[in-house]
């Protein structure tokens, strides 16, 4: 089964543990290399493992390309146990208010771990030319990054991936009857109006404190030609945010790849 955790990457703090582990690895009989292989192919493996493992164990430029079944869906290129570059086949990737690369590139692999939903996967690897311009971060980074995403709550992951490309947001935590805003007042007034709309309708449907609390939804609501405001909610959180149309559907994308196993 499919995990979107990267608990289980190497964490070694020296090189030279590091470099023994890699070196076992290469020792190994060739039967178990091959049962590792077999597993990825049968969809018994983990994915998100699998890739930055590739990455922690590769020193010399190599362009990985990940397959699911006989498809290719991404292409990583990776030196000194970092991630050059990082493209998936076919997916808009949100650009959204990821500060750094790590962010960026650990909201693509969620998206690949997320659209694999358990099937078998096989990567290849190639001698490839890398660009001295090319901003990087280690499979140790990576794992850090997405822990933080997973523990920092969907909503404010969602919020993390699109929030400046919104001309305004609001924020309200019902656990905490706290509010967060940012951007023009009128607008926030407005959005702040709908957010408490869709409380009052949320009680309504929750008569009694032991119903189970609302599963997540995303609404899309039109504020006039150009711009939508998007109603995201996730238990007791509720989140909106005013978008031009053409960051829709990367914010759309983006929720997709945060709720997809919900």
């Amino acid at each position: 089964m499919q995990s979107s955790t990267a608990e289980s990457i190497i964490t070694v703090d020296d090189r030279d543990g590091a470099l023994k582990q890699v070196l076992a690895r290469f020792a190994a009989d060739a039967s178990c290399l091959l049962a590792e292989k077999q597993d990825a192919f049968e969809g018994r493996a983990d994915l998100m493992h699998s890739l930055l493992r590739e990455i922690d164990e590769t020193i010399l430029p190599r362009q990985l390309t990940l397959y699911f079944d006989q498809r290719a869906v991404a292409e990583l290129t990776v030196s000194h146990r970092r991630l050059l570059s990082l493209d998936l086949s076919g997916v808009s990737s949100p650009a959204g208010n990821q500060t750094s690369i790590a962010q960026i590139y650990a909201q693509r692999l969620r998206q690949l771990v997320l659209s694999n939903k358990g099937a078998g996967f096989r990567i290849t690897r190639q001698p490839c030319e890398i660009s001295a311009e090319s901003e990087s971060c280690s499979a140790r980074l990576l794992m850090e990054t997405l822990t933080t995403q997973q523990d920092q709550g969907r909503l404010r992951s969602l919020m993390s991936s699109i929030g400046t490309d919104a001309e305004a947001w609001v924020f309200q935590d019902g656990s905490t009857a706290k509010t967060e805003s940012f951007g023009p007042d009128d607008q926030i007034q407005r959005l702040t109006d709908l957010a408490n709309s869709d409380a009052v309708a949320r009680q309504k449907r929750r008569p009694t404190p032991q119903v189970p609390d609302q599963a997540p939804s995303c609404m899309v609501l039109t504020m006039s030609p150009n711009m939508r405001v998007i109603v995201a909610c996730d238990r007791n959180e509720i989140l909106l945010l005013t978008l031009s149309v053409q960051n829709l559907d990367a914010a759309l994308q983006a929720w997709r790849s945060i709720f997809a196993q919900s």
